[in-house]
């Protein structure tokens, strides 16, 4: 259970994490690179709010700050787009020392310098190729007809759909844009 929202809950399950943002009334699968095998722990690192799962025989998966997920609702589902409140971003001097490189010796790679912003798209930001499947799907079964040469290579050279977050400070002056992902 989240030690800040009470109706956040996650479950190591047989296949997988899931987790509810309505105190169990419904459970979402966790995906993105989590694999679909046997979790026999799952555990909330509180300072950082970081959930950690322990897979049968494969290790552990860590999810870094999961707090996007205390504002999840059906409401914000339903929306276009939402960005989620960013924790604040740390500054600090990068050290690379290399002493006592015996059996205890840990290290992994530092944090990137400033904030992380999380954001939710409901559909994504389409191009062509993904509207034609779409439609391709739309059809089913049926006979799906090719769309000719000069719609695929239209396809081949559309640009990827561009994301940019706009930062402003306190008296609406623009600070950075940020390119994000679709």
């Amino acid at each position: 259970q989240d030690h800040v929202n009470k109706d956040l809950l996650f479950l190591a399950a047989e296949f997988g994490i899931y987790f509810t943002v309505n105190g169990g009334q419904e459970w979402i699968k966790m995906t993105g690179g989590l694999p679909t095998i046997s979790f026999r722990d799952v555990t909330i690192q509180r300072r950082e709010n970081d959930l950690v799962g322990a897979s049968f025989g494969r290790g552990f998966y860590v999810l870094d700050d999961y707090t996007p997920l205390r504002e999840v609702s059906n409401e914000m589902l339903n929306e276009e787009a939402h960005l989620f409140t960013p924790r604040d971003g740390y500054w600090y001097q990068p050290k690379r020392a290399v002493n006592n490189m015996g059996d205890d010796y840990w290290s992994a790679p530092n944090p990137d310098f400033g904030v992380t912003f999380s954001y939710f798209l409901k559909e994504g930001l389409p191009t062509q190729k993904s509207e034609r499947q779409k439609k391709e799907k739309e059809m089913g079964d049926a006979s799906i007809p090719f769309p000719g040469f000069d719609a695929i290579e239209a396809e081949m050279m559309e640009s990827d759909p561009e994301i940019v977050l706009e930062i402003y400070d306190d008296t609406n002056m623009l600070v950075q844009r940020v390119k994000g992902k679709n």
